[in-house]
């Protein structure tokens, strides 16, 4: 049993070096970049009088209303959940050579990312799906949904 265990455990460290994901991840990092430049342009148009949410939720919202914006927020989606992976996969199976002392913080680290990845990911979902509201209230009540969803949590 102890073997089987072992064997999947390189089994999904090898996924999570896999270059796909790699790709996937990096794809993840520029949809970050690319919502912070957004949030930034929906602010300055805040300054000068526009309507809308200097925000994530605004940014989203402004790609949804694109031509393409289902496709893109979709997009959006799953390079998040990409780089969420990948940042999970270095919390618990990165940084082995590092000192104990710094291991722990670069595995915090990759583990906090994984969360906002994660939350990032569920903002795009939860506007694609149609279920946006605002930036909190709509990833929570999407999170709501997921949560409560059969076999999701069976404590």
């Amino acid at each position: 049993m102890k073997k089987e265990l072992k064997d999947a455990a390189n089994a999904v460290e090898e996924a999570s070096n896999s270059r796909a994901l790699v790709i996937a991840a990096r794809a993840g990092f520029a949809v970050s970049g690319f919502l912070h430049v957004l949030t930034g342009s929906v602010a300055i148009q805040l300054a000068f009088g526009k309507p809308g949410q200097a925000d994530q939720g605004g940014a989203v919202a402004q790609l949804a209303g694109q031509p393409e914006g289902l496709l893109l927020l979709w997009t959006g989606f799953a390079a998040c959940v990409a780089l969420a992976l990948w940042q999970t996969g270095n919390a618990v199976f990165g940084y082995g050579r590092l000192e104990a002392k710094t291991k722990v913080g670069k595995k915090l680290s990759a583990g906090g990312k994984a969360v906002v990845f994660a939350l990032m990911a569920l903002t795009f979902a939860a506007s694609a799906s149609g279920t946006g509201k605002n930036s909190g209230q709509s990833t929570s009540d999407f999170t709501v949904s997921i949560i409560k969803a059969p076999g999701v949590l069976s404590c």
